[in-house]
């Protein structure tokens, strides 16, 4: 099994919901463990949709598996993994506990810039 080498490419997504809250102390999490990332902030809630018509579109995970998923609500986080066998997968993690229990946390000294 392939082993995770590096992480790139973390970004944030945060919007003014009703999970703002949960957006805000995602971000926390990511300031406290000094992880770099980029922060995408949609505050406009006419931007939401669009938003998350797009990420509906992306594959994550191993492109082979072809596997996609719904996004509804704030806040999202996705990076880049490269691994040693060369393959390079964007994951996500969406919701505040599912980004404390994410990948990139568990391998964050890991993160280049």
């Amino acid at each position: 099994m392939a082993k995770i080498v590096k992480i790139k490419e973390v970004y944030l997504y945060i919007g003014l919901t009703d999970s703002i809250a949960d957006s805000y102390a995602a971000k926390k999490l990511l300031d406290e463990k000094g992880i770099k990332y980029g922060l995408l902030s949609y505050n406009d809630p006419s931007q939401h949709k669009s938003v998350f018509d797009s990420l509906n579109t992306w594959t994550w995970g191993d492109i082979k598996l072809n596997a996609q998923r719904e996004f509804k609500d704030f806040p999202i986080l996705h990076w880049k993994a490269f691994y040693d066998d060369y393959e390079q997968q964007v994951h996500n993690a969406v919701g505040l506990e599912e980004i404390k229990k994410s990948d990139l946390l568990k391998y964050a000294k890991l993160i280049e810039e």
